[in-house]
């Protein structure tokens, strides 16, 4: 019995299955079948802070200054999506904390 199958081979096979296995290795390394694509458009918060509770912090963070006070300032930012100035109070909550510790 003689098998015609690997006497002459289908190239066209061949070269849509390699291509296949190319395009599926790159959904697989950039993240797609994990949903790493679709998690940033679905981000849930539970409440925004007004505007009153964030003048109200950042009085507070000038009156006295407390890293915890200056990480909540960071929080409002980052959830109203003003990074820049989410990062500007997160730095400052670590310098306070810097300085704390080299106190003790």
């Amino acid at each position: 019995m003689k098998s015609a199958v690997l006497a002459r081979p289908n190239l066209k096979f061949f070269v849509i299955s390699a291509l296949f296995m190319i395009v599926l290795q790159h959904m697989v390394t950039n993240g797609l079948f994990q949903g790493q694509a679709s998690a940033g458009l679905m981000t849930a918060y539970g409440r925004e802070a007004t505007d009153a509770e964030l003048q109200t912090l950042l009085q507070r963070a000038r009156e006295t200054p407390d890293p915890a006070v200056y990480l909540q300032i960071s929080r409002v930012y980052e959830q109203r999506g003003d990074y820049k100035r989410a990062l500007q109070y997160l730095r400052r909550a670590e310098k306070l904390g810097l300085s704390e510790d080299g106190a003790e």
